[in-house]
């Protein structure tokens, strides 16, 4: 049920985050997300690519600066294992399409996270302009143990 919180691997999201733009997912195309301002360690997700998918997502922080960190999305065909390690978060019973339901497939929903190695104030996240990979949920996350997971990527 849309804004239904969900929990994945210890991290609880409020799925699904295209509910506010009238879908179940948002299409990455370099959108900028506002994010309660503040000082963050992870950036998780609930997302899924057409095909195993790299690229960056954007920190945008209170200061004007804007970094990036590396992102990567596993394949949504239930076929497919991850790719990245990731823990899978959802396995649907169906592919829905704008006119039509696909039974035969039932996709994956994978949770990446990422880190947020600089510290400052973060007040958005711009998305990859990259259409192959789909966001569903997006929680923000701080955590003590930065500094080892920082120097680990």
């Amino acid at each position: 049920m849309p804004g239904t919180e969900s929990e994945v691997a210890g991290v609880s999201f409020v799925f699904p985050v295209g509910e506010a733009v009238g879908g179940d997912n948002v299409r990455c195309r370099g959108q900028v997300v506002e994010v309660p301002p503040g000082d963050y360690d992870w950036i998780y997700l609930l997302g899924a690519a057409e095909r195993r998918t790299e690229d960056h997502v954007g920190l945008l922080y209170a200061d004007g600066a804007e970094r990036s960190e590396h992102l990567r999305m596993s394949d949504f065909w239930p076929e497919t294992d991850t790719r990245f390690g990731e823990p899978l978060a959802f396995r649907t019973s169906a592919m829905r399409y704008p006119r039509h339901t696909h039974t035969p497939h039932a996709p994956s929903i994978w949770q990446q996270r990422s880190p947020v190695c600089v510290r400052g104030r973060l007040r958005a996240l711009r998305l990859p302009d990259n259409p192959a990979m789909h966001v569903f949920a997006i929680t923000l996350v701080q955590d003590d143990h930065q500094e080892a997971a920082c120097a680990s990527n």
